[in-house]
């Protein structure tokens, strides 16, 4: 248990039991820091189900021993406060975090709920042990005093860090402005502000409400309901949904001012109260409504269909001039995705843009990075001289499957940023390699809703605010067993999850070609409104020694995604022959060959196959060569002229 130091109770005399005098430690007043130092936003209320808000203020680290008393201007006993911030770690890796509290506490880390010790109980301490990237995470701590002693505090440890209370300078407050320089502000209503005015939900069908401590203002409405729905009417520039995720949870299907609907899964294997389960930002300063539709489906592995309201969070301010999602049907293919800050991709059409310009890319797929090929990442060093030979914003394809876990996948976004590069990353595998197996037809037709949405919902939030990410794959050729209206099922619902957990990145299929089981129909199971690009991959070069340039699928799969006005990149192009080696300078020209071929033809992006650590001779004639950092073909990736 953990030696505590208790600040003298009796520093403020008397006055400490009658007016919530603060010990010598805490602040005087409610202030607010110096944003350049970093610290937290802090919500005081009266109760403690944070419900009835009497102020707000920073504050520089959670570490409150408050003994008998509480925060200025806050009464003593029956309180509560909500911490926000942003939490960056001084280097990737095992943190475990130490929540010291007297009474109640719940810790968020990215809105996954990873400490709930909310009980009355004098002071103890509750842990949990997570792996953290580089980048920041949003951090929410929630605490309630009940009587006598309040005290709540916060530290951290790693292998190399010894145990510290989080200090102000691993946190930093949310961007204080907008695209337009304004100064957004938040509300926050609960499920109980019912009516049809602004800042009000309407609900339609049959919803109930139930109560406990552990929801936003002791209530939450909820109902399996099929096409049960609630409104609500703001005007701002962006919205959060906060309800329960619970193995009795379903999916939901949410749109705003009348567009595309995006479905959200609420199930969960334990239940969760408070989760963030729908976030929209970059809105146009105006009026908007969304919309919630119970769509009394769920999950493989959940038992029912229910849906729940808690509270939600409006901004206001800091707007951009991107208009409200629009435009419905079943492409959706001229929806343009709010462009997001700090170097994102996002797609206009046809096109990829990168900071305001038409982006363009040639690459290569690294398979073997995160541990497929070897069974184990690649070092920090190989990480290090791959990413630092590519020019900035290059793009390299590679695994996030699930048997290799998330150390591979850190440790290449970690690199990538460092040295400016973007990565895609598919998901899984289609046809069961790297032991990331299960992919028939029993998974396609809904078996996906149960351990690779887990995944999913692992993995991406993970790097939701990373601008190394550049395309998120749903799976490496998907389809085996599959038809078109199941797959169209498959990248809808699978589409909207990862867009659900994070809306700063783009989505694409990992398609192999339009003669692929489950995806004859390019347009159609790309049509979705939350896929936002395709791809192809050609062996055609290796193909009966045809030495074919240009592959003829590339002008059905085009012409395909051109019709719903979403781009499409060859994700794998080899070059090999069957009976005979192909040598490094012929690899190389073949490519340069290709490269101009397809991108002068409207692809948006070639990736060859492939490059390794431990490169080869080139022999494979399926693969083509896995080429060394210094290779013809090599160089002449990072030498070519994107026009």
């Amino acid at each position: 248990m953990f030696s505590m130091y208790r600040h003298p109770v009796f520093a403020c005399g008397f006055a400490l039991f009658v007016s919530g005098c603060v010990t010598p430690a805490e602040p005087s007043v409610h202030g607010y820091l110096d944003v350049a130092n970093g610290g937290l936003q802090v919500d005081y209320f009266s109760g403690m189900t944070l419900a009835t808000k009497l102020t707000s203020a920073t504050d520089s680290a959670i570490d409150h021993d408050w003994g008998f008393g509480a925060p200025t201007d806050v009464p003593v006993d029956n309180f509560s406060v909500r911490w926000t911030s942003e939490l960056t770690p001084p280097a990737p890796g095992t943190y475990t975090f130490y929540m010291n509290s007297d009474d109640g506490v719940r810790l968020w880390i990215d809105d996954e709920l990873v400490i709930d010790d909310w009980t009355d109980h004098s002071v103890r301490e509750t842990t949990a042990t997570l792996d953290l990237t580089a980048d920041s995470h949003a951090l929410r701590v929630e605490y309630y005093d009940n009587t006598e002693d309040a005290i709540v505090q916060l530290s951290w440890s790693s292998p190399t860090l010894a145990r510290q209370i989080i200090p102000a300078s691993a946190f930093t407050f949310p961007d204080a402005g907008g695209a337009d320089g304004g100064d957004p502000t938040s509300e926050t209503i609960d499920d109980t502000a019912i009516g049809t005015g602004p800042d009000q939900i309407t609900y339609t069908g049959a919803w109930l409400t139930s109560s406990d401590a552990a929801k936003y203002g002791g209530t939450d409405h909820y109902t399996a309901a099929a096409d049960a729905t609630y409104v609500v009417h703001w005007t701002g520039t962006g919205i959060q949904l906060y309800g329960a995720k619970a193995p009795h949870h379903g999916i939901a299907a949410i749109s705003i001012d009348g567009g595309s609907e995006t479905l959200v899964d609420f199930y969960a294997a334990t239940r969760a109260d408070q989760v963030a389960v729908f976030t929209q930002s970059g809105l146009a300063s105006a009026a908007h409504a969304l919309t919630l539709r119970v769509t009394g489906t769920h999950a493989a592995a959940a038992t029912n269909s229910v849906i729940s309201v808690d509270r939600i969070d409006l901004a206001s301010g800091g707007g951009t001039t991107t208009p409200p999602p629009g435009g419905g049907g079943g492409g959706g293919g001229g929806t343009t995705t709010p462009p997001p800050t700090g170097g994102f991709l996002t797609r206009q059409g046809k096109d990829l843009m990168l900071d305001g310009e038409v982006f363009k890319f040639v690459g290569v797929n690294a398979f073997g990075l995160t541990g497929c090929r070897t069974g184990t990442p690649d070092t920090q060093a190989v990480m290090d001289a791959f990413f630092s030979s590519l020019r900035p914003h290059s793009i390299t394809r590679t695994w996030a499957f699930q048997p290799q876990g998330l150390t591979g996948v850190d440790r290449v976004v970690a690199t990538a940023e460092r040295f400016d590069q973007k990565v895609i990353f598919a998901l899984a595998d289609g046809a069961d390699y790297c032991g990331d197996d299960g992919h028939d037809a029993a998974f396609y037709a809904g078996g996906f809703r149960g351990a690779y949405f887990d995944w999913v919902r692992q993995v991406v939030p993970r790097y939701k605010d990373s601008p190394a990410i550049g395309i998120w794959e749903i799976m490496n050729e998907p389809g085996r067993g599959s038809t078109d209206a199941v797959m169209r099922t498959f990248f809808d619902e699978t589409a909207a999850l990862i867009k659900s957990l994070d809306p700063n990145h783009l989505v694409g299929t990992g398609t192999l070609a339009e003669y692929a089981s489950g995806t004859m129909d390019y347009a159609y199971v790309h049509g979705g409104p939350n896929i936002d690009v395709g791809s192809l991959h050609e062996y055609d070069y290796t193909y009966e020694n045809s030495r074919t340039i240009i592959s003829g699928h590339l002008e059905p799969t085009l012409s395909a995604m051109s019709s719903i006005n979403k781009p499409l990149y060859v994700g794998e192009t080899g070059i090999g022959l069957t009976n005979t080696c192909v040598g490094p300078q012929e690899r190389a020209s073949v490519l340069v060959q290709k490269l101009d071929g397809y991108l002068s033809r409207g692809a948006i992006g070639v990736l060859y196959w492939g490059w390794a650590s431990n490169s080869d001779d080139g022999c494979d004639p399926y693969s083509g060569a896995s080429e060394g950092l210094g290779s013809p073909l090599m160089n002449a990736i990072k030498s070519y002229m994107i026009h």
